[in-house]
């Protein structure tokens, strides 16, 4: 009896080429919403992340009746802290699951000597360094070998607080004039020792006295702090007593930024993201809001500022 001869046959080279081209089809189709459904992730993480450092910033209130100084900075005042360098970072450490560092520093000197600087160099927190940021780790800025103040590698910040529409020693490309709605400062306070200065912001940049009753905007309408990508910044580390703010003087992920100088600081100061059309933004309720980076600029000036009166509600 003869053997049944198989109808099955090889696939020619042009069906082996169509059923590729379908499968590199699918894979491009599934790719973007992968990516999509990561950065999502990511998002979530970072927002996450901030809504910490808020809970940080109202306990550190609940204790102390104040906020945290943005940083402490060398000055002529007699209080000793006063007169060495440190951070809101380092003040708020026993509410991030810190502890363990805080209680080994020592805040009769500044951050950057010492023991201070042994302990802080290379140290690594992730809370302060968003997910979506592929250079949140890093220990050294854009065009530079350390964060100002430092001369070893120390931590970027990602998550500067909010001192509103602050003149950061020289107008911004967003707001090119002082006096304006996004420059309300008009001369340059920073560096200065006075607690009982009036300040835009909650925070702004060396010794302020904050608190929750200054808030008179409302704290469901007033930035607290936010994202910036401290690469880009020289000033933007977690430990560099210049820049743990950011201003509201540049529009978020500002088009005007200077992404080949770091040394920028009035066009990188602001606040910025790696999230696609906007930032998240700490609330002074610790509520996380995502903005859009197309947020009407006096809208979003007028939400930095904790008691300029403008009755404008978070979008």
């Amino acid at each position: 009896m003869k053997r049944g001869v198989s109808k099955w046959r090889a696939f020619t080279l042009v069906e082996l080429l169509v059923v590729i081209a379908i499968i590199g089809i699918l894979i491009a189709l599934l790719l973007p919403a992968v990516q999509a459904a990561r950065e999502a992730a990511r998002r979530s993480q970072c927002t996450n992340q901030l809504k910490q450092i808020g809970l940080a910033l109202h306990n550190y209130h609940d204790r102390s009746k104040v906020f945290p100084y943005s940083s402490t900075i060398s000055c002529s005042a007699a209080s000793p802290v006063f007169a060495t360098a440190h951070t809101w970072v380092e003040m708020t450490m026993p509410f991030f699951e810190q502890a363990a560092v805080y209680n080994q520093l020592n805040f009769s000197i500044g951050n950057n000597t010492g023991t201070n600087a042994t302990l802080l160099t290379n140290l690594r927190i992730d809370l302060l360094s968003c997910p979506s940021n592929p250079k949140g780790l890093e220990m050294k800025p854009l065009s530079a070998t350390a964060f100002d103040g430092w001369s070893v590698a120390t931590q970027g910040l990602d998550y500067p607080l909010c001192a509103g529409s602050i003149l950061p020693d020289g107008t911004t490309p967003d707001c090119p004039s002082t006096g304006t709605y996004c420059i309300s400062e008009t001369s340059v306070t920073w560096g200065t020792c006075d607690v009982s200065l009036k300040t835009p912001g909650i925070f702004n940049r060396s010794v302020r006295l904050s608190a929750m009753h200054k808030i008179t905007d409302g704290t469901s309408n007033t930035f607290m702090a936010g994202e910036r990508i401290a690469y880009y910044l020289n000033w933007g580390g977690a430990y560099s007593t210049n820049f743990p703010i950011a201003f509201t003087g540049q529009r978020p992920n500002s088009p005007n930024r200077n992404l080949t100088n770091s040394g920028a600081y009035t066009s990188n100061g602001g606040f910025s993201s790696q999230h696609p059309g906007g930032v998240n933004m700490l609330v002074a309720d610790a509520s996380v809001r995502f903005i859009s980076q197309t947020i009407d600029f006096a809208t979003w000036c007028y939400l930095g500022d904790q008691a300029d009166g403008n009755a404008v509600s978070m979008p």
